[in-house]
Order: structure tokens, then C-alpha cells, then sequence
């Protein structure tokens, strides 16, 4: 990439007469540019489900009272996040979830969610805990403390859970299942993330583990939530 020979900026103007480079920053007229090679940094987003459109478009005018500098340059620029949450709009409603096929409120009640969760929970997770003991079906051995009750299938016509299609998750990790950021692949009973959460320092490692329970699962409760979490990505 050209540079200014005295402030080493980038942005210079070609012109008819001589000399024929003119540096926009410095304002120094030369013959001859110093060609350097800039490092650049590839970045790829995942943004699978947990995006949204906003209500209106953020103009060119805006965006340019976020930066982070002064730069014209048509490419991308690093903006101050505070700024750039300032200029969302405001009457935004909240994200609606996506519920898979068969999810509905049973007469035992639950609270809003990919996979229902239960009011009346605890002894469905005490059964789970008789089970298949303090073992977190993603993480492996945990503290009974951290660990929380995942329904795979949807709820029965009477409410009552199934242990069958029970599995227990750290707090963390069940919020990724409840959120189809995480699932289960049905052909082999293996975890898989979301493709954001795949290189994730922290969740990377599960992607592909199969899933650890002392007491066998209900096949046919885990597709319903591995079609909507891959329907969400796009992607398997």
C-alpha cells in the first residue's frame, strides 16, 4: 500500500501535474511513494438466532459520530461501542423466541421458553439427580448445585415430565440449549453448537461429545429440538 513518505498515512491524491502524489494529511507533494505491507485481521460473524433487524436504518451521518477516528475512507472502521448503542433505536420491542413444533404451556404451567421449564421443577430434577447422579449431560461430574433439569421433547397432555426425556445441564450450558444455541444430534446422541459458539474459548470443546447420562434417552424426543436449533443456524 502507497504511504506518505514524512507522516507514513495512507491517504494521498494522484494528480496531473508534478509532482504526481499529494499526501491529504500532511499536505506534502512527492514523486516517489514508500510501499509498505499492512497486516490485516479476517474476521467472520456467526450471528444465527440472536439477531434482529432494526426498525430503521442507522445513516452514513450517524455512524460517523461513532468512530473511533476521522476517517472518509469507504472500509471498515473501528467505532466506540457506547456511541453506536446510543444511536439504536429506542421503541424497540423485545426479540420474540422461536418455539419449536409442539411446545405449549401445560396445565402445570411453565414460563415462556425454546424448552418448557416447569414450575413445580424440583422434583423432576430430583428424579433426574437419582438418575444419573451429579453428572451434567454435556460437562460431565459437576456440583449437584450448578445443575438444572432440560426437557428434550415437548410437554405432556397432563404436564408431567418424562425422566426418559430429562437431561441435566449446567446453569450455563442449559441456558444454550434453552436458547438452541446448543442441541442434540439425534443419529448419535452428540452435542452441537451453534456456529458462533464453535470457537469459543469456553464451549469449543463440546462440540461433538456425546452426551453423558447413566440412563438412556428417549430417541424420539430429541428431533423436534435438533430441527429448530438447526433451523435457527441456517447451518449445520
Amino acid at each position: 500500500m502507497p504511504t506518505c513518505s514524512r507522516c507514513a498515512r495512507t491517504s494521498l491524491t494522484r494528480k496531473a501535474k508534478r509532482p504526481e502524489c499529494l499526501c491529504q494529511n500532511c499536505r506534502l507533494e512527492f514523486a516517489d511513494h514508500a510501499d509498505v505491507e499492512i497486516p490485516v485481521t479476517r474476521c467472520t460473524a456467526h450471528f444465527g438466532g440472536t439477531s434482529r433487524r432494526l426498525d430503521r436504518p442507522i445513516g452514513v451521518v450517524d455512524l460517523r459520530t461513532a468512530q473511533t477516528d476521522d476517517s472518509r475512507q469507504q472500509s471498515i472502521t473501528p467505532l466506540h461501542r457506547a456511541n453506536v448503542v446510543r444511536l439504536l433505536p429506542v421503541a424497540v420491542a423485545p426479540p420474540r423466541r422461536q418455539a419449536y413444533a409442539g411446545l405449549s404451556a401445560s396445565p402445570a404451567g411453565s414460563t415462556a421458553g425454546l424448552v418448557a421449564t416447569r414450575v413445580g421443577g424440583p422434583r423432576f430434577r430430583a428424579a433426574l439427580l437419582r438418575r444419573h447422579g451429579a453428572v451434567c449431560a454435556a460437562a460431565g461430574e459437576c456440583p449437584a448445585e450448578v445443575l438444572k433439569p432440560a426437557h428434550l421433547g415437548a410437554p405432556t397432555a397432563h404436564g408431567a415430565p418424562d425422566l426418559d426425556e430429562g437431561l441435566l445441564l449446567c446453569a450455563d450450558i442449559h441456558v444454550l440449549f434453552d436458547r438452541c444455541l446448543m442441541t442434540v444430534r439425534p443419529s448419535e446422541l452428540t452435542l452441537r453448537l451453534a456456529p458462533r459458539l464453535r470457537f469459543h474459548h469456553r464451549y469449543r470443546a463440546l462440540q461433538g461429545r456425546a452426551i453423558q447420562v447413566r440412563a438412556p434417552v428417549c430417541p424420539a424426543a430429541v428431533p423436534a429440538h435438533y430441527r429448530a436449533a438447526v433451523g435457527i443456524w441456517g447451518t449445520l
